[in-house]
C-alpha cells in the first residue's frame, strides 16, 4: 500500500511539474511591446527630468517600479500608427502636440550601447543605480525617438526603428487576432 501512495504521489508531482513548465511565461518580445500601447509615433525630446522615487522618499519605501521614472516633454513629428480600440478620442494625439509622457530609464552593468536593437536609451550602471538628470538629459534631450504609447506612458526606441516598427504594424494587422497598430 505504501509503494502504490508513493508512486501516486510522484506521479502526482511529475504531472504538476510538466503542466506547470507548460505553462511558463515567455519572454515579452520588442514586437509585443511596440503594439502594446494606443499610438506609434516619431517626436522629438525638449526635456527630460529624473522622477525616480528614491528623490523625495527613502529608498526603502519605494517598489523597482518606481525607480528611474523619467518625464519627458515631447513634441510628435509624426503619427505612425494607432490602435482606435485603445485610442481615447478625448486624449488623441496629433503631429505637432506637446506631450509630458512617463517613461522608465533602463539600468544595466552589461549595457554595452545607449542604443541596442532599436531599444534604449540604455545606462550603464547597477541595476539600481540612481540616474542624475544630466545623464537623463544627455539620453533623451534634443533626439528623435519612437514612441509607443500615449500622452501619459511611453516606451522609446531610436529612430532607426521606424522601417521595422511599419513592418511589425503591417504584420500584426494581418492577423486574426489584429495585435498591433493600423499603420497611416
Amino acid at each position: 500500500m505504501k509503494n502504490g501512495i508513493r508512486w501516486f504521489a510522484l506521479a502526482v508531482v511529475s504531472a504538476v511539474v510538466v503542466s506547470s513548465a507548460a505553462l511558463a511565461l515567455q519572454p515579452v518580445t520588442k514586437e509585443q511591446l511596440v503594439c502594446s500601447g494606443p499610438y506609434i509615433f516619431a517626436g522629438r525630446v525638449l526635456s527630460a527630468v529624473n522622477k525616480d522615487c528614491r528623490l523625495t522618499k527613502a529608498a526603502a519605501e519605494c517598489s523597482q517600479a518606481q525607480k528611474n521614472d523619467v518625464q519627458l516633454e515631447v513634441v510628435i513629428t509624426r503619427i505612425l500608427g494607432i490602435r482606435p480600440e485603445l485610442a481615447s478620442p478625448a486624449m488623441a494625439l496629433r503631429v505637432g502636440q506637446t506631450i509630458r509622457p512617463m517613461t522608465v530609464a533602463q539600468t544595466s552593468p552589461y549595457y554595452k550601447e545607449a542604443y541596442d536593437d532599436f531599444s534604449g536609451p540604455n545606462f550603464m550602471g547597477a541595476y539600481d543605480a540612481l540616474l542624475s538628470d544630466e545623464r537623463v538629459n544627455s539620453a533623451y534631450v534634443g533626439r528623435e525617438l519612437l514612441f509607443s504609447g500615449g500622452p501619459a506612458v511611453v516606451r522609446t526606441w531610436n529612430l532607426d526603428g521606424v522601417r521595422w516598427a511599419q513592418d511589425t504594424m503591417a504584420v500584426g494587422t494581418r492577423t486574426p487576432e489584429r495585435i498591433c497598430h493600423t499603420p497611416l
